[in-house]
């Protein structure tokens, strides 16, 4: 039961298409980090956009911002392919060598909500919201799903709705908020 619950969770997660759930971030220019990041942002989990993340990270001299994007965008890329083991040794990577980068942090979140370490992942998004990110929504959401399989209807709730607020045009957190019924005390 355990089992098909957390396989549940990872559904939600995943499910979303290119860059809903994941954190990516963008590297520009013409080089192999800034083609992972193009694959990581369009939604691409073959062989071939793995291959380029990983030959972006063993041939380019990458430092800072861009070596920590590329392996996010490296991570995101295996977590599509259910590799969870090797996403989240990206997404470490990534927080160790820049710290501030919230998608690191939301998006090793998402790897502790598909393993079922939900408080873990509460932790994480905490980080990712607190250091900012691109689409902040998304990791409210996501924090929303870990909050309800810690039994926290209303935070889940008010997660939903932050992430309706800032994404009014992002269906799925109003499709959670449905759910829920709010009683007045």
């Amino acid at each position: 039961m355990l089992r098909q619950a957390l396989a549940a969770a990872a559904a939600v997660l995943f499910s979303f298409g290119a860059g809903a759930a994941d954190a990516v971030v963008l590297v520009m220019g013409s080089t192999l980090a800034s083609s992972c990041s193009k694959a990581a942002f369009a939604g691409q989990s073959d062989v071939g956009a793995l291959e380029v993340c990983n030959r972006s990270l063993d041939e380019e001299a990458l430092v800072g911002h861009d070596r920590a994007a590329t392996h996010i965008n490296r991570g995101v890329v295996l977590m599509r392919r259910s590799r969870l083991d090797a996403a989240m040794r990206d997404f470490q990577q990534a927080v160790q060598i820049e710290p501030g980068l919230g998608e690191g942090y939301a998006n090793r979140g998402s790897v502790h909500v598909a393993e079922g370490r939900f408080q873990e992942a509460v932790v994480d998004f905490d980080q990712a919201l607190s250091l900012g990110l691109k689409q902040p929504e998304r990791t409210y959401f996501n924090r929303g799903v870990a909050r309800e399989w810690l039994d926290d209807a209303k935070g889940a709730y008010l997660d939903y709705r932050k992430a309706a607020q800032i994404n009014p045009a992002w269906p799925d957190p109003q499709e959670q908020m449905v759910r829920f019924t709010i009683v007045r005390r």
